[in-house]
């Protein structure tokens, strides 16, 4: 009378996500070796969950129909019927167990004036129906969502226009637990100057950003107040020309800035104080990279003369310090620890140095193309090198010296590259009209801002790892706020 039901698991579901959050249960975060298979495991979960729902469902219209029909409980095809749901309750009970309610709240990003609305849609790896909800939000409400997921383990995808994310929690019976994004942007206030971005960089304390503009001025913005003074830089010597910054960073008291210039100079200055000093020179040719160390006690610049130099910060002198690669070194910074200094140069050659006494290491990397910049996890021993001939980007560990992950890309080169706070998110600049976030370990792109740019050539991002710049050919310097932090209120 009935056909036979049987429980059924089928295969893998797509997973489609733009931003990406790693929750974990009973404070546990997903570390890196067991999110891969905590990802894998959500879909058989809920369609182990959907097959025992059938079941239940299936009983229930056999008991329906015998009652209806008069027909006695005791028949062959309902004990039938019933033995197999009850084999199959307690596997339903425990999945249900397992049920967790995610909530947050959403509302709209005062600085994104392009769009209306936003629409958010919740769900556990695309596939849990019971678990997804749109909703709409409008400039003047936010709104509490909640959805029911069956894990708490592994990846949840949250896919979010440019809407506001805060206050995220995964509820299981009477615990709470946070949730920790893994990296996702919004945007905040849009900034406009003459020329083209070189470099960007932020104040010890993030209250301030600077950049060095290749039409000239360095454009210095206070962040609090939402003001902004381009200083032209000083003219001296027979020149008749200004000199300009192609590298800079901000000196530890957050006023005065340290330069490496197209002239090949070192300084430090403090715009609208009148204060310039020259370093003793260390180049012949212009200033490529000025790095600081990680306890921002020194700083290392790399030039076009094919040369590195690492300096005190504080009183400005030369340390002993120096390398020559022959050829011209694009990038240069100091790995997590201080105690080495790792270069990039046009022949493709990533060279590792002693930052005390300058003797060179271990070739890490050789590539066929030129290699133009470079980021260091602080959590892991991961470098990541932009390289030149739409090669992309290569992920090395420093530990083993062997590249462990390539991230293609097809635009000329990446100028310009930064870890997030995590250690694992890299965030590339790739001299397009948007920003690629990708994770440095598994090679995925979570996300791609875009505001309209022309082409993204410098990104920073603040000491707290919350506020993230960017900086384009066509003048634009914008700030993307982290999901999940503070958004700073609009200044009057």
């Amino acid at each position: 009378m009935f056909a036979p039901f049987r429980l059924a698991t089928g295969g893998r579901l797509a997973l489609a996500c733009v931003a990406s959050i790693v929750v974990g249960c009973a404070g546990r975060g997903a570390s890196v070796s067991d999110q891969p298979s905590s990802v894998a495991a959500a879909p058989d979960a809920y369609e182990t969950q959907v097959a025992l729902r059938q079941a239940m469902d299936r009983y229930a219209v056999i008991l329906r129909l015998a009652r209806d029909r008069g027909e006695c409980e005791t028949s062959d095809e309902y004990l039938a019927r019933r033995a197999e749901f009850d084999a199959a309750r307690p596997e339903l009970r425990a999945l249900e167990e397992r049920r967790f309610l995610l909530t947050f709240t959403v509302a709209a990003n005062p600085y994104d004036a392009d769009v209306g609305a936003y629409r958010v849609l919740v769900s556990e790896d695309d596939v849990l129906a019971p678990a997804r909800g749109e909703v709409a939000v409008d400039r003047t409400t936010a709104r509490r969502v909640k959805a029911s997921l069956t894990r708490a383990s592994g990846v949840v995808r949250i896919r979010a226009g440019h809407a506001y994310i805060s206050d995220m929690w995964i509820k299981a019976g009477n615990r709470q637990i946070p949730v920790q994004f893994q990296s996702a942007w919004t945007p905040g206030p849009l900034f406009t100057v003459r020329g083209p971005i070189r470099w960007l960089a932020f104040s010890p304390t993030g209250d301030r950003l600077a950049a060095a503009d290749v039409s000239g001025p360095t454009h210095v913005w206070n962040l609090d107040a939402r003001t902004h003074i381009a200083y032209e830089f000083p003219i001296e010597g027979p020149r008749g020309r200004p000199d300009h910054p192609n590298a800079l960073a901000f000196h530890p008291d957050g006023r005065t800035l340290v330069l490496g210039t197209h002239d090949a100079l070192v300084d430090y200055w403090t715009p609208g104080a009148g204060r310039l000093t020259h370093l003793l020179r260390a180049h012949t040719n212009q200033i490529t990279s000025l790095r600081l160390s990680g306890d921002g006690q020194r700083f290392v610049t790399a030039s076009l003369d094919g040369a590195w130099q690492a300096w005190d910060y504080a009183s400005g002198s030369r340390d002993a310090a120096r390398g020559t690669a022959g050829v011209i070194i694009h990038d240069a910074l100091f790995l997590p620890g201080g105690r080495h200094i790792v270069t990039c140069d046009d022949d493709g050659a990533v060279r590792t140095w002693d930052a005390d006494t300058g003797d060179q290491g271990p070739v890490l990397h050789q590539d066929a193309h030129a290699a133009y910049s470079l980021a260091a996890s602080t959590a892991l021993p991961l470098l990541a090198v932009g390289l030149g001939g739409k090669e992309g980007v290569v992920i090395i560990d420093t530990d083993e010296s062997r590249v462990v992950r390539r991230i293609p890309n097809a635009t000329p080169h990446v100028p310009s590259m930064v870890f997030a706070a995590d250690g694992r998110t890299l965030i590339v600049a790739a001299s397009r009209a948007d920003v690629r976030v990708y994770d440095a370990v598994t090679g995925v792109m979570l996300q791609a801002p875009a505001d309209g740019t022309t082409s993204v050539r410098a990104v920073a991002l603040n000491s707290t790892g919350t506020t993230l710049a960017t900086g384009s050919d066509d003048g634009r310097v914008r700030l993307w706020y982290r999901v999940g932090a503070d958004i700073p209120p609009m200044a009057p």
